[in-house]
């Protein structure tokens, strides 16, 4: 099942039938399933339609990676990823996702900071009407005491 189509059709073993075997796998980590067919005989439609939606499963369960399970998947063995365009590929999809963490934590701690702020106000706004209520208070009973003298 992971062998590359240019095996299937009996051309010699390379470097890129490993890749092509490394997409098959990584595929399958993606998606939690088994391929249980092959993937690569794009003469068939009901192949071409088990290739979709494997890719739409692989998008669906983690976008970041589509781009390297359909570069690594490409039936031309001429225009797969190499292990070199590989390795890059993967370096900037964790850069980018380095990136995308680093702005969640900061979005995270300016909403935790937001709602520290927002709690500081509303004590503030407590205190300032039990301290009016305390003098409104305090007022009456001095004038209360005021009219008894």
């Amino acid at each position: 099942l992971y062998y590359a189509p240019e095996r299937g059709h009996g051309e010699s073993y390379g470097a890129m039938a490993d890749m092509f075997s490394l997409g098959c796998v990584v595929a399958e980590i993606c998606t939690l399933t088994l391929l249980v067919q092959p993937i690569w005989q794009y003469h068939s439609p009901q192949v071409l339609e088990r290739r979709q939606s494997l890719f739409e499963q692989v998008e669906e369960k983690h976008a970041s990676l589509i781009g390297v399970v359909q570069g690594l998947l490409h039936i031309d063995k001429h225009s797969r990823l190499s292990a070199v365009a590989l390795r890059t590929l993967l370096l900037s999809i964790h850069s980018q996702e380095i990136q995308r963490v680093k702005l969640a934590h900061a979005a995270a701690a300016e909403a935790k900071q937001n709602e520290a702020m927002a709690a500081a106000a509303k004590r503030r706004e407590e205190e300032t009407a039990v301290a009016a209520q305390a003098a409104v208070a305090a007022g009456a009973q001095a004038m209360a005491a005021a009219k008894k003298q």
